[in-house]
């Protein structure tokens, strides 16, 4: 009887694989500066995951944040932002990725930011004001146009302005 009921309240194995438990994992890996590590527990997290947001998420950031390689985190930024675009940091996180890359894509991204933050999600100050800011120097100063028809025309007015 005490055998069995041994069996009955001992703790389940820590699997290195369940999404969550290597999501946290990976956070106590990375604050060590085992990025590698990390990086490999979170891809196998995904293999019995791959639309866990959380962990697509993580992986990204530690390319864009830690390792400093954006184009290799740009992936995991996009692919979270497919599985909930409802959550406005992911936005931010593949805003920002795309902007390191000197990519137009990031006007699109980063107004999907700004779009959830004055819809009244909570926002931080410094996070929505370099947003915006971003996604001015990209459209003025690197000539990214999003593709809305007020845009084009003030696109077509710049250009008119400065051919003279």
């Amino acid at each position: 009887f005490f055998l069995f009921f041994f069996l009955m309240i001992r703790r389940p194995p820590r699997s290195t694989l369940f999404p969550y438990t290597t999501l946290f994992r990976s956070y106590s890996l990375v604050d060590e500066g085992h990025y590698q590590e990390a990086i490999n527990v979170l891809e196998r997290a995904l293999v019995l995951g791959p639309y866990d947001e959380d962990v697509v998420d993580k992986l990204g950031r530690i390319y864009l944040y830690d390792i400093q390689q954006p184009s290799q985190g740009l992936e995991f930024l996009k692919r979270a932002t497919e599985i909930n675009p409802k959550r406005k940091k992911y936005w931010y996180n593949y805003g920002l990725a795309l902007y390191r890359l000197h990519n137009c894509q990031a006007v699109v991204a980063l107004q999907q930011y700004q779009a959830r933050c004055e819809a009244g999600e909570k926002c931080g100050r410094k996070y929505r004001d370099w947003s915006k800011n971003a996604s001015k120097f990209l459209t003025w100063q690197r000539g990214c146009w999003t593709q809305n028809p007020v845009s084009s025309t003030l696109k077509e007015l710049v250009r008119a302005m400065f051919t003279f």
